[in-house]
């Protein structure tokens, strides 16, 4: 069966199931952070991040509003033929979508403004 894309899950939809999920996207290679970040072994290889642009779950690919920077173990591994959104340069990971993980998110703002926020 032929992937497909379908916007109509939201990303809290599709993470909430109990399933195996398949992260699209791109690692950020300049950003290694050391230790395992509370995530638990390194069931894939060292924790790292990655730049996701499609979730699979059942062999359907979701894109995703926005790219999202998620954590991820591992380099991934390569799209197969049946991945068809994948771009040359991306990789897949698995995961449970119980599975600890974090999310960085990206501000744009001065400085000022963004110590503010963290100040409360």
């Amino acid at each position: 069966m032929p992937a497909t894309a379908n916007t109509a899950l939201t990303l809290t939809q599709v993470l909430t199931q109990q399933h195996i999920l398949r992260l699209l996207g791109t690692r950020i290679s300049d950003l290694s952070p050391r230790g395992d970040l509370g995530l638990g072994p390194d069931p894939g290889g060292p924790v790292g991040f990655a730049l996701v642009r499609a979730v699979a779950q059942g062999g359907h690919w979701s894109l995703l509003p926005a790219p999202i920077v998620l954590s991820v173990f591992g380099d991934g591994q390569p799209p197969g033929a049946e991945d068809a959104l994948a771009r040359p340069d991306e990789r897949i990971w698995t995961a449970g979508s119980q599975d600890a993980a974090l999310q960085l998110r990206i501000v744009p703002a001065p400085l000022g403004s963004l110590l503010q926020m963290a100040l409360g």
